[in-house]
């Protein structure tokens, strides 16, 4: 073959001596003629138009360089061998179709890679791959930290398909390509399946350096393993040298990693993945403790309903999450219809959510398979810090709905979200129909219930943004310890919720049993100003410490007593006048006979709230209480509810829409009917009670004439002129004619001791009859006055 090539040079040499000969021929004199006629002008011309030539080639070549698509090598087949050496050559190649198979799997088993060098956590969250037992699958788009965003930075770890130096069938090149991993992967794992000792009696085999150049195709994947091999026949002393080696598989990795790219893109550009799990989120969302939190609903309603972060997030992992599971991607092999069972009025519903999770990326058609994975690993959800979450609550100024516990209750939701999902492409034919897959991770990114938006490329990823104040860089280097204890018996009280608040919310932990204590050590966040240790759990009455959190690394330590908060059940009766009239002539012993119950037009309205010893105690008890004792009693507060509401609204307090749905919820209604409360939880404190007794009844005050002096009173009795007043008939339908107002104390005993019902005591008042004692009508402090000790209430 060398002579060939020699004999080619010759002769080529000889070709350009001629035309140098030829050219020498040439007459000079013509020549110079020539080029003295040529016009100067022209000549400058001809020299700016070459100039300008070569400018546009340079600029086309740098285009084309940078288009696309570039050229590629064609494809080569191995060297034709003689039949003695043909065995050598098949086993190497039977080990490199094994070798690189291996490389191809393992590369698509982990997103792309075959050794990835990112940072990994048990916790998908804090990861720059998922760890899904025995796959580690990066994150080809996912929120990491980063020192300029408290939300953090959008990255990608996908990685390019072909080295940078290399041309590429596709525009991606890059460091720590696919291809290079692959050719690293056939170097050093090559002589594992080669042991040319089984030719030893029959060969002399010296080996070569091993070098690979992996090429992926429009359709397969070319491995080109350069490994010199000098094999001398020890029968016959021929030399045989064969210098490469080739082996194909028919994988559409080219085909696979651009589907993978444009998913991933149209993540980046829609967000379709935080959409969808939002779309999800309020299906699944509504006013009950099994369903998730909604993210807006207001109701009027003495009620609360809290849920648990914990409880919630089982909600989402098990329940709600999995349906991402459904997502196909159209003109894939499996974007087959996915059509509901479900025969009722609800299934175009249902189909809805169902067309919902089709998703067109470019029109194009793909002979592989897709599908999202879930599965089921942990997430990262928070409500600002919050584990017990409760709705927001608008206090009403007018009496009647303010005693009756009737309150607007704004159930308003904010979620963060960070969780990952799977997305595994398939080509069935790979491998002569073994099939093929490749699998890589997204992590779906939700604040606020808006989706992190990074607006990037995915050939440039990057990020704005800064680091979360519970980051563990931005932790101040400090072991703060709080311990818990349960102030009733005094035993350690674990599960307990510990977070910071700097501004902003967030959950430290949960207290656990370390020894004979309930506790938990960990660093805080920084806070120069109006830190707050808050401390809760369900059951119990949470509270927080202030505590400034800077710089320095002493440890702290603190230890909180919770009281548990026990329910009793309560009951009201009534002093009449004549009651209180016995009272006063039998003296004390009389005190406990001498009360009713309430008649049947008669509603007790009453709120109760303990004192706080700290502006951080919670509400005790939680809701105002209204107890009703007579059948069928409605109490008209629609337009009490009406002009709060409206009032609300010109305060800015809530929106139009808000409002609208509020107004429209009793514009059909003028009596709201008030559910009576039967048990209250109570913890030891001091109580401070305000309560009205409501007549439900028609009270008609009779019209009235009287004569008033309209001029000057002589001596007091006579007068210069008296005229005639006419006083109206006045008719009611609701009247406030009584109640109570008092403090009073529970002590440990009173609240964990055996007894469980409070009955609470309130003064009853005359109906007024005529227009004399409605205008003499006493306010409740007044009439309360000198009687307190009639309010007193008793356990038993």
């Amino acid at each position: 073959m060398s002579s060939k090539i020699n004999h080619t040079n010759k002769t080529n040499n000889i070709k350009i001596n001629n035309n140098k000969s030829n050219i020498s021929k040439i007459n000079n004199n013509k020549i110079i003629n020539n080029v003295k006629k040529i016009n100067n002008k022209k000549s400058q011309i001809t020299i700016f138009v070459a100039i300008g030539l070569i400018i546009i080639i340079i600029i086309s070549l740098i285009v084309y360089l940078r288009s696309g698509t570039l050229k590629i090598k064609p494809p080569v087949d191995n060297l034709e061998v003689t039949d003695e050496v043909k065995p050598i050559q098949t086993y190497v190649i039977n080990c490199l179709e094994e070798t690189s198979k291996e490389a191809l799997i393992k590369a698509g088993q982990n997103g792309g890679y075959i050794k990835f060098n990112g940072r990994i956590s048990l916790q998908p969250y804090n990861s720059d791959a998922l760890i899904f037992e025995p796959q580690v699958l990066p994150y080809w788009y996912h929120l990491r930290e980063c020192s300029s965003s408290t939300i953090g930075c959008l990255d990608s770890f996908r990685p390019p398909l072909c080295d940078e130096k290399d041309a590429c069938v596709i525009n991606s090149k890059g460091a720590n390509s696919i291809e290079k991993q692959l050719s690293e992967y056939i170097n050093e794992n090559i002589e594992r399946c080669l042991d040319f000792t089984i030719f030893e009696n029959l060969f002399d085999i010296k080996r070569g350096p091993v070098d690979t150049t992996v090429i992926v195709r429009e359709n397969n994947v070319e491995f080109l393993l350069r490994y010199p091999l000098e094999i001398r026949s020890l029968s016959s002393g021929h030399k045989t040298e064969i210098s490469y080696f080739i082996a194909r598989h028919n994988v559409k990795l080219k085909e696979i990693y651009e589907l993978a790219t444009e998913i991933t893109q149209q993540e980046i550009d829609t967000n379709f993945l935080e959409l969808q799990t939002m779309n999800l989120v309020t299906i699944y969302s509504g006013m009950d403790t099994s369903k998730l939190p909604p993210l807006s609903r207001v109701e009027l309603s003495t009620n609360v309903l809290m849920w648990t972060r914990s409880r919630v997030k089982d909600i989402l992992i098990n329940d709600v999450l999995p349906f991402m599971s459904f997502i196909r991607i159209i003109g894939t092999i499996n974007d087959w219809q996915l059509m509901s069972t479900d025969l009722s009025d609800y299934s175009i519903y249902a189909d809805g959510i169902y067309n919902s999770m089709e998703y067109n990326l470019n029109n194009k058609t793909y002979d592989l398979y897709t599908n999202f994975i879930y599965p089921y690993s942990d997430i990262y959800l928070d409500f600002g810090g919050s584990e017990i979450l409760r709705p927001d609550e608008y206090t009403p100024e007018y009496p009647l709905m303010r005693m009756a516990g009737l309150f607007i209750k704004e159930y308003k939701f904010k979620y963060d979200i960070s969780y990952p999902l799977i997305v595994r492409i398939t080509d069935p034919d790979a491998f002569n129909g073994e099939g093929y897959t490749f699998d890589y991770a997204l992590e779906v990114n939700i604040r606020k219930n808006v989706p992190v938006k990074g607006n990037l490329s995915i050939n440039n990823l990057g990020g704005t943004g800064s680091i979360r104040l519970d980051s563990e860089i931005q932790k101040v280097n400090r072991t703060i310890t709080v311990r818990t204890i349960d102030a009733h018996t005094k035993e350690p009280l674990e599960d307990v919720y510990v977070y910071y608040s700097c501004g902003n919310q967030y959950l430290i932990g949960k207290t656990k049993m370390k020894g004979n204590y309930a506790e938990i050590a960990e660093k805080f966040p920084f806070c120069q100003l109006g830190g707050l240790i808050f401390y809760e759990k369900p059951g119990y009455m949470s509270s927080a410490i202030e505590y400034n959190n800077v710089e320095g690394s002493d440890p702290q330590f603190f230890e909180v007593k919770l009281w548990p908060i026990i329910e009793k059940e309560v009951e009201v009766l009534k002093r009449t006048p004549e009651n209180v009239e016995k009272i006063r002539i039998n003296g004390i012993g009389e005190i406990y006979k001498q009360a009713e119950r309430l008649s049947e037009n008669q509603t007790v309205l009453m709120s109760i709230s303990r004192v706080k010893t700290t502006p951080y105690d919670m509400d005790i008890p939680q809701v105002g209480l209204i107890t009703i004792t007579g059948r069928g009693n409605n109490v008209n507060l629609g337009e009490e509810q009406k002009n709060q509401i409206k009032k609300l609204y010109d305060e800015g307090k809530i929106d139009k829409k808000t409002r609208d749905e509020l107004l429209s919820g009793i514009s059909n209604a003028t009596n709201i009917s008030i559910v009576s409360i039967d048990k209250v939880g109570f913890v030891p404190g001091t109580y401070e009670v305000n309560a009205f007794i409501i007549y439900n009844g028609n009270i008609t005050i009779p019209k009235e004439i009287r004569k008033e002096c309209g001029g000057i009173k002589i001596l007091g009795k006579w007068c210069t002129n008296t005229i005639r007043v006419e006083l109206p008939e006045q008719n009611f339908t609701t009247f406030a004619n009584g109640g109570a107002k008092f403090n009073f104390t529970l002590t440990e005993r009173d609240v964990y001791g055996q007894k469980n019902k409070i009955i609470f005591y309130v003064l009853e008042q005359p109906i007024p009859r005529n227009w004399l004692m409605l205008e003499n009508y006493p306010s409740l402090d007044e009439y309360q006055k000198g009687k307190d000790y009639l309010l007193r209430p008793r356990l038993e």
